[in-house]
């Protein structure tokens, strides 16, 4: 089954909210995408989200919204570790060392 893939982080957060499957996220040009798994259920809350029908519980929809910075904060801190590490550089005294 294919994935609706979306850029729109609170089009994400209206789909998580609805308890749609959220398959994976990735990065490009530095925007995080969010990928979904393809439903009829999800074409209908798409269209109900651009079309201004979507109703949701605003605690819970907050939640979703936190839920997904969480992922990504996650995952931009995992692969910023492993650059940093991959690169061997240290802070030193305000300048950059290569360390062997």
């Amino acid at each position: 089954m294919k994935n609706y893939k979306t850029r729109d982080f609170y089009l994400a957060a209206f789909l998580f909210f609805s308890k749609c499957k959220l398959e994976s996220t990735e990065v490009e040009d530095r925007i995080t995408v969010f990928a979904f798994e393809k439903t009829d259920k999800l074409n209908g809350l798409v269209a109900e989200y651009y079309n201004l029908k979507g109703k949701v519980e605003p605690m819970a929809y907050g939640q979703s919204v936190r839920a997904l910075k969480s992922i990504i904060w996650a995952s931009k801190t995992y692969t910023n570790s492993n650059m940093e590490s991959d690169q061997n550089v240290k802070q030193t005294e305000g300048s950059y060392m290569q360390t062997n």
